[in-house]
């Protein structure tokens, strides 16, 4: 979010998003709960915000104190993905009448081949990182050694719930990271306990790996090699034996 004429980023802004009910076909504020998130959000200091969205028709409401009132156009997603766009806030002279209308535009990895999103591409470095999980403090750099996965999921997203069991049951013949994306660590210390997981969950809280890694679909496997290098790129629920004959092969 930045002011229109100095391009500096504006605190505090407050983001409303609206999605179109599909029986109803009216349009309601998104119910954030069931995904871990608030709806409305407001923006950090760098004047930065970010939802993650699952399918669906959205747009957004944008106020700040001083600043004429912005709405969207309306976008549609198709699958979970990040968004985060950047409004430009016009000053207001006077009153705050109206609605500005603003073009969302969603710089989305797209996906080629159904496998690999452009971007991060087989044989680049994976990018290091390290985050929390119900086992201590998680750094990639642990999986050093020999081929792993790393898998992008939630606990919100259906697909991921059918993948956490499979990549448990692997243990560490799969030798692999469940990453959970825009999830809080104390609600994933509960799921863990709930669901009976002994591989540890990591937590992406605030998608920021999961967007360096341009995750755009729930589950997405990174393959590596013993060094940390991509070698792989799969979007979808894998079976363990499936994930057992991609580890082999690097």
């Amino acid at each position: 979010m930045i002011n229109k004429n100095t391009q500096e980023a504006i605190k505090g802004a407050k983001i409303r998003l609206y999605q179109k009910d599909l029986f109803s076909q009216t349009w309601l504020a998104w119910d954030s709960s069931s995904f871990n998130q608030e709806n409305p959000q407001e923006t950090s200091a760098d004047g930065s915000f970010q939802f993650f969205l699952p399918a669906g028709t959205y747009y957004f409401r944008v106020e700040a104190p001083g600043y004429r009132k912005v709405v969207s156009n309306i976008f549609r997603i198709d699958a979970v993905t990040p968004v985060n766009p950047t409004f430009e806030l016009t000053p207001a002279k006077w009153f705050n009448f109206g609605w500005e209308k603003q073009e969302v535009k969603l710089k989305l990895p797209a996906i080629t081949g159904g496998e690999t999103p452009v971007g991060l591409n087989p044989e680049s470095e994976a990018p290091l990182f390290s985050l929390p999980s119900t086992a201590g403090a998680f750094a990639l750099t642990s999986l050093r050694g020999k081929p792993s996965v790393l898998s992008f999921l939630s606990s919100w997203s259906p697909a991921s719930i059918e993948q956490l069991p499979i990549l448990d049951e692997l243990g560490s013949e799969g030798n692999s990271a469940a990453i959970l994306v825009q999830d809080k660590s104390s609600k994933i210390f509960v799921f863990a306990q709930m669901g009976g997981y002994g591989l540890p969950l990591i937590v992406d809280e605030d998608g920021t790996v999961a967007a360096e890694y341009l995750v755009s679909n729930l589950p997405t496997h990174y393959f590596l090699d013993r060094r940390g290098v991509i070698k792989k790129i799969v979007t979808g629920v894998l079976g363990g034996e499936e994930i057992k004959d991609i580890l082999i092969s690097y």
